[in-house]
C-alpha cells in the first residue's frame, strides 16, 4: 500500500485539477451521491449533492470511500463547511488516474457539463415515477 508522509502543509501546495464530476461518497453509516470538485495526488474537495434524498453530515476524521467514474479512494475527512468537505487519501492517487480524470471531465462538458447528467437523472426518475 503506498501511503502519503506529505505534511498538511505540502498538500495544499499540490496542484489541484478543478472538476464537476458526479461522483459517490459511501462511510460505514450511509452513502450518497456528491460532486467531485476537484482532485489531487493526496486529496479531494467534494460536495453532497442537492439532490441527495436523506441529508447527510459530514464528520470530520471520518473514513470515508469516493467513487468517481471508474475510480475509487479511501481516506478521511480533514475540513467541512456547510456541504462542502475536503479529504486526504490513504494511497496517492497515480498520473493515470489524474489524466484519465482530466478526460472525463472534457468529456463531460463536451456533453454538457455536469447540469446535462442531473437534468437526465430527474428525466428519467420524473418517467420512472409518472407511470
Amino acid at each position: 500500500m503506498q501511503t502519503s508522509s506529505i505534511t498538511p502543509l505540502a498538500r495544499r501546495e499540490r496542484s489541484r485539477l478543478k472538476t464537476r464530476l458526479p461522483a459517490r461518497i459511501t462511510t460505514l453509516t450511509h452513502s450518497c451521491t456528491a460532486v467531485l470538485l476537484d482532485i489531487s495526488i493526496t486529496g479531494a474537495r467534494i460536495e453532497l449533492s442537492p439532490y441527495a434524498s436523506t441529508p447527510v453530515a459530514f464528520q470530520i476524521g471520518e473514513t470515508v470511500l469516493l467513487q468517481w467514474g471508474n475510480f475509487e479512494k479511501l481516506g478521511h475527512l480533514v475540513w467541512e463547511v456547510g456541504t462542502v468537505a475536503g479529504m486526504v487519501f490513504e494511497e496517492l492517487v497515480t498520473p493515470r488516474e489524474i489524466i484519465a480524470t482530466r478526460d472525463m471531465q472534457d468529456e463531460l462538458a463536451r456533453n454538457g457539463g455536469l447540469q446535462s447528467v442531473e437534468h437526465a437523472v430527474a428525466r428519467s426518475w420524473y418517467e420512472g415515477h409518472a407511470r
